[in-house]
C-alpha cells in the first residue's frame, strides 16, 4: 500500500474511532465539565492569556488545551461535548500519524501500520482521545519530541531536532515542566546505554523549548504574580512529593502504575515481548524508545501522586518498538516464541467476550456474583453498565456474533 493511502486509512480510522459518540455522550466525569467551565469562562470574559474558572480561580494547567477547546467551542457553541472533546481526538490522531510516519521512515514500510494500529487502539490512548482533558495534548506534543529525536538518530537532520524542540515547548504549554523532564530523563537513560546522544542536541532542544514556553509563563506571571506560582508549585512539585498537603489527591504506592500500565496497553499487552526484539542489536533508535519508556515509568512511580493516564506519553514509544518488532526479520528465538504464546490468547479472549456479551443480551446479570468483592461505587457502576448493555442489546448481539 502506498504511503499516502496508509496515511488516509490511519487518519480516517482514528477519527471514526475517537469521534463516534463524542457529541452524544454527556460529560460523565468531574474532570470534563471542570475543564469546560474554564473554556466557557475564557469565551465569556475574553481573557485568553491565563485561563481561569468562573469565580476567578486560576486553571490548574497551562493554556494549550484550553485555547484549542475554546476555539472549537466558539465554532460549535450548541455542541459542547463535541467541541471540548475535539482537541483530544484531533491531537490523538495527529500523534498516531506521527508515530506511523516515524516507524515507517526508520524501520521500513512494514513497521508503520502495526505501530499506528497499536497506538490508536490501546485502551488508555483511546480513552484519553475521547476525553475533554489536557492529557492528550501533552502526549501528542511529546510524541513530536520522540519522533524528532528518533529521526535525528536515524538521519541526523536539523528539521528533526526542531520538531523535537517544538514538541517539548507545546508539551510545556499543555501540562507544565514535565514535558521537559521526561525527554531529559530519556536522553540520560540513552546515554547510560553508551549510545551516541549528540545528534539529539539535548541542551539546545530542551533549552529552546523552555525559552519558547517561558514567554507565556513570564507573561502570565506579570499578570497574576504569586497566584500563578502557587498553581505551578502545587501542580508540579507538591503533586510529586506531597499530594495530600497540596490537596491534589491520587496518592498511591510505588508499584501502583505497573499493573495499570499493562491494562492501559490492552489489547496488545500479550505481544509486549515483540517490543524487545528491536533491542537485540541495540540500535540507537530502539534504545531511545526503550529509555523513554523505562525512565518514564520510574519517574512516575517515584511520584507520590499517580494516575494511569500519566503513562500516556510512553505509549508512542511502546508502539514504535512493537512496530519495529513486527518488521524485524523472522527468527525463532525466545522473544518470538513468547510473542506467539501471547498471540494465542487473543482467540479464547475474543470468544470469552463474545460469550459474555451474548449472556448479557439474554438477561444474565453478573453484578450479584461479583458484588461482594466490589466497593459500593464500583457496584453501582457495574449495575449501570449492565443496564446500558440491555438498552443496546441488538448491537451487542451483533458484536458478539462477529467476535
Amino acid at each position: 500500500m502506498r504511503a499516502a493511502r496508509e496515511a488516509v486509512l490511519v487518519a480516517a480510522g482514528c477519527l471514526a474511532l475517537y469521534l463516534a459518540g463524542a457529541a452524544d455522550v454527556p460529560f460523565y466525569t468531574r474532570g470534563e465539565p471542570r475543564e469546560g467551565l474554564v473554556v466557557r469562562e475564557m469565551l465569556r470574559s475574553g481573557a485568553w492569556l491565563v485561563p481561569a474558572r468562573p469565580e476567578g480561580e486560576l486553571a490548574r494547567k497551562p493554556p494549550l488545551y484550553y485555547w484549542a477547546a475554546a476555539g472549537a467551542l466558539g465554532v460549535l457553541p450548541e455542541r459542547p461535548e463535541l467541541a471540548l472533546r475535539l482537541p483530544s481526538a484531533v491531537l490523538g490522531t495527529a500523534a498516531v500519524l506521527g508515530t506511523w510516519a516515524t516507524a515507517r521512515a526508520v524501520w521500513g514500510a512494514a513497521a508503520g501500520l502495526p505501530a499506528a494500529l497499536v497506538l490508536a487502539t490501546t485502551f488508555e490512548w483511546t480513552r484519553a482521545a475521547l476525553s475533554a482533558r489536557v492529557d492528550m495534548a501533552l502526549a501528542a506534543a511529546l510524541t513530536a519530541t520522540l519522533a524528532g529525536w528518533t529521526l535525528a538518530l536515524a538521519r541526523g537532520t536539523r528539521g528533526a531536532t526542531a520538531l523535537a524542540a517544538l514538541g517539548a515547548a507545546l508539551g510545556t504549554l499543555a501540562k507544565g515542566p514535565v514535558a521537559l523532564v521526561l525527554p531529559a530523563l530519556a536522553a540520560a537513560g540513552l546515554r547510560i546505554t553508551r549510545a551516541e546522544v549528540r545528534p539529539l542536541h539535548v541542551v539546545p532542544v530542551l533549552g529552546g523549548a523552555a525559552a519558547l514556553a517561558g514567554l507565556w509563563y513570564a507573561a502570565a506571571f506579570a499578570r497574576e504574580g504569586s497566584a500563578l506560582l502557587d498553581v505551578v508549585a502545587r501542580e508540579n512539585w507538591l503533586r510529586f512529593v506531597d499530594p495530600q498537603g497540596a490537596a491534589t489527591g491520587h496518592a498511591h504506592a510505588a508499584g501502583y502504575l505497573v499493573p495499570l500500565g499493562l491494562v492501559g496497553l490492552l489489547p496488545w499487552t500479550p505481544l509486549l515481548p515483540l517490543a524487545l526484539v528491536p533491542l537485540r542489536d541495540r540500535p540507537a533508535t530502539a534504545a531511545l524508545a526503550a529509555a523513554w519508556v523505562a525512565t518514564g515509568v520510574i519517574f512516575f512511580s517515584l511520584a507520590a501522586a499517580k494516575r494511569s493516564v500519566y503513562l500516556l506519553p510512553l505509549h508512542p514509544a511502546v508502539a514504535l518498538l512493537l512496530g519495529a518488532g513486527v518488521a524485524a526479520p523472522p527468527a525463532n528465538g525466545r522473544l518470538e516464541r513468547l510473542a506467539r504464546l501471547g498471540a494465542l490468547l487473543f482467540a479464547p479472549a475474543g470468544l470469552g467476550l463474545a460469550a459474555l456479551g451474548g449472556a448479557l443480551v439474554l438477561g444474565f446479570d453478573p453484578v450479584p456474583l461479583v458484588q461482594p468483592w466490589l466497593r459500593p461505587d464500583d457496584a453501582a457502576g457495574a449495575a449501570t453498565l449492565v443496564a446500558a448493555v440491555r438498552a443496546a442489546a441488538p448491537w451487542l448481539a451483533l458484536l458478539a456474533g462477529v467476535a
